[in-house]
């Protein structure tokens, strides 16, 4: 799909872009505070850098040593042994790539790159490495490096960054709305209550309370805005979801085209049922993954197509 594999695109682009505007007001700010210049450029150019740093900084823990910072949360070991059981496509890996298992029971692996520079890494876990044979384990690695070649890790980084950058201030407000709503739904009941209770006390003043519903839908007018901004914190935030979830499944397609075409169809397939039959998936950090059914079948496909393109 084109149109998604261009998010990834967009995402980096609209980084950049945020970066270099920041990165400008922030100089503009200091030559006007050293010349003495003061005035609407130099507010201007504070206001783009209070608004834009916050969100712009903590994207920084997407971009920066992505690859030491998984390899320790995971106790990546790095292991000779392993790289030589993937020896047949040895020569498809990078010169900064690194080989590796980590301690997990669950059938698993993953691959991840840095997002400046080539250093990337390719773990296996435990679970795996007990119960794939040889041929398997280079089928999966060969999907793994299909995912570094592709840079589908790095752009995922991107897609992250971007996005907590894009729901970093709908968040915050989301999350002030709900504590206003929370403080006016108890003055709310508090004062139904009262209300309710002087109805039932005093009959005959019934009447004298539809003067208070003027102010009831003043209030309900107001906390509108409140409630509005929770619901469009909530639909930004499952579309930028379901932007990342639809980008990283294509993205395992691409892997399982580029796996196969290094090793083959047939032996892709076969580690995609070991997988299957362990009833969990290969997993690379940031992935979503398509069913394995899903995947299995377009391989099918691919072989189909193969035969019929040699008959």
């Amino acid at each position: 799909m084109l149109s998604i594999n261009l998010y990834a695109k967009f995402a980096r682009c609209s980084l950049i872009t945020l970066w270099a505007a920041f990165i400008m007001a922030l100089i503009i700010s200091i030559i006007c505070h050293y010349m003495g210049i003061a005035g609407t450029l130099k507010s201007s150019a504070n206001v783009v850098c209070f608004v834009l740093g916050l969100p712009l900084l903590v994207t920084i823990q997407y971009v920066h040593d992505a690859v030491d910072k998984v390899a320790g949360q995971l106790q990546v070991t790095l292991d000779d042994g392993v790289r030589r059981r993937i020896a047949p496509i040895a020569s498809q890996l990078g010169s900064e790539t690194q080989i590796g298992y980590y301690p997990s029971a669950e059938i698993n692996a993953f691959a991840i790159s840095s997002v400046f520079g080539k250093k990337a890494l390719i773990a296996f876990s435990t679970g795996l490495l007990q119960v794939a044979n040889d041929r398997q384990l280079v089928a999966i690695a060969a999907h793994e490096i299909a995912h570094i070649n592709n840079g589908d890790s790095r752009n995922k980084a991107f897609i992250l960054a971007f996005s907590h950058a894009v729901r970093m201030y709908p968040c915050m407000l989301s999350e002030l709305s709900k504590g206003v709503l929370r403080k006016f739904a108890y003055v709310f009941s508090i004062m139904g209550a009262i209300v309710a209770a002087l109805a039932f006390i005093f009959p005959e003043a019934r009447d004298n309370f539809a003067g208070l519903l003027p102010v009831l839908w003043t209030f309900v007018r107001i906390l509108a805005w409140p409630a509005g901004m929770i619901a469009v914190y909530f639909v930004l935030n499952r579309l930028l979801e379901q932007a990342y979830s639809a980008y990283s499944r294509e993205r395992e397609f691409a892997a399982d085209e580029g796996g196969a075409a290094m090793t083959s169809t047939q032996e892709l397939i076969s580690a995609l049922s070991l997988l299957s039959d362990g009833e969990s998936q290969i997993v690379s950090v940031f992935d979503t993954h398509p069913p394995l059914a899903a995947r299995k079948k377009r391989l099918g496909d691919r072989i189909r197509e193969n035969s019929l393109e040699i008959q």
